[in-house]
């Protein structure tokens, strides 16, 4: 039995044996019988008082060494979270990297396409040292990447439209521009007028990295020539198919209520 339980039962009838004394006063013998069973339940009191007094100094013992192995075992969890949040944080770096890795490898190969392609590079004509009813084409690059194999289609509208008319459409004259490996101008040929006014040309281009078309529109005014370009491409590099403009040079000086960019309806059947 617990030892609070003793104590407590022995404080009871030690407290009825000193109520019944104090009002029957026992002499002799009976007397000295009461005096030691008080004697020995005072003993038996004082021992219980001092293992109750035991028992909680080991239960306290127990509590303590319990509270300082919970407390180990927190530091140790808070060790394990904080490796786990360290150890989550370098995977999230070294994905980082490897995410940074394949992005820097997709470019290095879509570059490298692109250089062995074109990519979205293009270049057009454009006329110098106009001298009589002739002009000096000079190839422009325009892009990132160097062209190759490059040919232009040049088609003279105003001979066009006469040609339409006689039954025999003129499609005009293939030029080879060759590899653009670096970027510079340079000549590609001496086209003729076919007036001393005015000139429209269509230039239908093609390429490694695909087609695409130049317009070019010429004006004389007050004696020297003004000239307006355009470049068009299509989806995917295909001429024609849902062209937007790409590319527009027009000179200073160029009389805009003039331009045209497509007399007669069509350029866009020469593609």
């Amino acid at each position: 039995m617990r030892p609070d339980l003793w104590l407590g039962g022995i404080t009871i009838i030690m407290s009825v044996l000193g109520t019944l004394l104090s009002f029957q006063q026992p002499q002799g013998r009976l007397k000295l019988l009461c005096g030691a069973l008080f004697i020995v339940l005072g003993g038996f009191a004082v021992y219980f008082t001092v293992k109750q007094s035991n028992d909680a100094a080991v239960a306290n013992t127990r509590l303590n060494d319990l509270l300082e192995r919970l407390r180990q075992s927190t530091d140790q969890i808070n060790a394990s979270s904080a490796a786990t949040a360290r150890a989550e944080a370098l995977n999230t770096k070294l994905q980082q990297r490897l995410l940074d890795s394949n992005a820097t490898i997709s470019d290095l190969a879509r570059r490298g396409i692109n250089t062995s392609t074109g990519g979205d590079s293009f270049c057009y004509l454009q006329f110098a040292l106009i001298n009589g009813n002739a002009g000096l084409a000079f190839a422009i690059p325009h892009g990132e990447y160097p062209l190759y194999g490059v040919a232009a289609r040049v088609v003279n509208l105003h001979r066009f439209e006469a040609s339409v008319k006689a039954g025999n459409p003129d499609l005009g004259v293939t030029y080879k521009v060759g590899d653009m490996t670096y970027i510079a101008a340079f000549p590609v040929a001496t086209i003729p007028f076919s007036s001393d006014t005015s000139q429209d040309f269509n230039i239908f281009f093609s390429a490694r990295n695909g087609m695409w078309t130049e317009l070019i529109r010429l004006r004389k005014v007050n004696g020297s020539w003004t000239e307006a370009i355009r470049v068009l491409r299509g989806d995917g590099g295909h001429a024609g198919k849902n062209e937007k403009s790409i590319f527009e040079k027009i000179d200073k000086g160029f009389p805009l209520e003039s331009l045209d960019w497509n007399p007669g309806g069509h350029w866009t059947g020469l593609q």
